[in-house]
């Protein structure tokens, strides 16, 4: 790899704001890690990744075993999601796949408020 190509830090958004009728699906991950393999990171780089739902990281088991990792060498991870996090060890075990010599790994949902000025506060979790 030429160091030149290589991105320092990274902030990455996805946008996956789907329905009921759409869950994440094999093409769904296929693409993710064919998406992140596309983005290549110097060694000591610390890349925030923000998700709608956990669910969108949790590659399963059988791509796993087929797929390379997509950041082979990625150290730092921060990856926050718009839900509650309800499979933080699969989520865990996702992301060690995804960086497999990460040294720091940080993850956490979130539930936003969002205030109407005629009806006060609502919580609504995305």
């Amino acid at each position: 790899m030429n160091a030149q190509n290589n991105v320092l830090n990274g902030h990455i958004i996805i946008n996956e704001w789907f329905t009921d009728e759409h869950m994440y699906d094999r093409d769904w991950y296929i693409d993710l890690i064919i998406f992140l393999s596309n983005i290549n990171f110097s060694y000591n780089a610390t890349v925030s990744l923000h998700v709608c739902s956990e669910e969108a990281l949790i590659i399963p088991e059988s791509l796993r075993k087929i797929c390379r990792p997509p950041w082979p060498i990625l150290k730092h991870l921060k990856v926050m999601t718009f839900h509650t996090l309800k499979r933080k060890r699969e989520l865990r075990n996702s992301l060690y796949w995804v960086s497999p010599v990460l040294e720091t790994l940080i993850y956490r949902g979130i539930t936003m408020t969002l205030v109407s000025p005629t009806d006060g506060a609502d919580e609504i979790a995305f």
